[in-house]
C-alpha cells in the first residue's frame, strides 16, 4: 500500500521539518510497519488518547484512507470506536490476527 500524502508526512518527519502531533504519528507508524511488512492495508495497532482522535482523523482523511484495521486492546478503545463512529466510519467485521506469536481481536471499519 503505497501513499504519496502518507509518505510526504514520513519524509518530513525524518528530515524533522515540522513537528507532526501524537495521532498523525500513530498514523504513519501503522504506515511504515505495514509497508516495511509488505501489508496491503493499514493496520493500526497502536491505540489513541483522546487528545490524539482529531489529528489522526484529520491524517486519515487528507490520505484518503477510508477503510483501515483497528487491533487496539488500549483503556481508550470505546472512546476511540465512539469517535469513528461519530465521524462516519462503520464496523464491517471483528477480526483475529496472530502477530509474533500474539493472537489479537480486532475491528475492520469502512467509510
Amino acid at each position: 500500500m503505497k501513499n504519496e500524502y502518507l509518505e510526504s508526512l514520513l519524509e518530513m518527519v525524518n528530515e524533522q521539518k515540522e513537528r507532526v502531533p501524537t495521532g498523525t504519528l500513530k498514523i504513519l507508524r501503522a504506515y511504515y510497519d505495514g509497508t516495511r511488512n509488505g501489508n496491503f492495508e493499514l493496520d493500526i495497532e497502536d491505540g489513541f488518547f483522546e487528545s490524539e482522535l482529531n489529528d489522526a482523523l484529520q491524517t486519515l482523511e487528507a490520505a484518503g484512507i477510508n477503510n483501515f484495521r483497528l487491533y487496539d486492546n488500549s483503556s481508550g478503545l470505546m472512546a476511540t470506536i465512539y469517535y469513528l463512529l461519530r465521524a462516519g466510519f462503520q464496523v464491517e467485521t471483528v477480526e483475529k490476527v496472530s502477530r509474533w506469536g500474539d493472537k489479537r481481536y480486532g475491528l475492520r471499519f469502512y467509510k
